[in-house]
């Protein structure tokens, strides 16, 4: 387990197989299905609509809680 946790904000160019595995992503948050096909086979993934609802939100916190808990 890391004791800490860092977010990244990738624009489109940077995102990467390469990109994830250097900084050790292990949770991808995004609203386009694409990402999740191309660069998620490995990788926990949040889906949230175009704009995100009460819905996505709460499934957000859900989910940071859950891995920032393990």
């Amino acid at each position: 387990m890391r004791s800490f946790r860092t977010f990244y904000f990738p624009d489109s160019n940077e995102l990467s197989q390469a990109y994830l595995e250097k900084n050790q992503i292990d949770l991808i948050v995004t609203n386009y299905t694409e990402y999740i096909t191309e660069y998620a086979q490995n990788i926990d993934y949040l889906l949230l609509k175009t704009f995100p609802d009460d819905y996505d939100w709460e499934a957000l916190e859900a989910k940071l809680n859950t891995n920032f808990n393990n």
